[in-house]
């Protein structure tokens, strides 16, 4: 499976969640933009959000959160400690 193929799939399973915080932060970036976003956008602020290692849904950040160590908070399954980006649980092949 290539990366864009992995991308989308995680995405689209993320998106399943019918999460109000993914809502909002699309609807964020279209206001800020003053238009709709096209998929590779959309793509793109997605990949540089936190996910949870255990549920793979998004998280969000903590308290003492830092680049190079990122601290999240799964709204989930309450998994909260260091978490990675969706670009790097991907890359990592942590995909499930």
């Amino acid at each position: 499976m290539n990366e864009k193929n992995q991308i989308a799939t995680f995405t689209e399973h993320a998106l399943k969640t019918k999460s109000e915080f993914l809502k909002h932060l699309v609807m964020k970036e279209q206001k800020r933009l003053n238009r709709q976003l096209t998929a590779p956008e959309t793509l793109r602020l997605l990949n540089k959000r936190l996910v949870c290692p255990h549920c793979e849904r998004f998280s969000l950040r903590s308290r003492g959160y830092d680049k190079d160590h990122p601290i999240g908070t799964c709204r989930y399954c309450g998994t909260s400690g260091t978490m990675m980006s969706v670009r790097e649980y991907i890359d990592g092949g942590y995909f499930k």
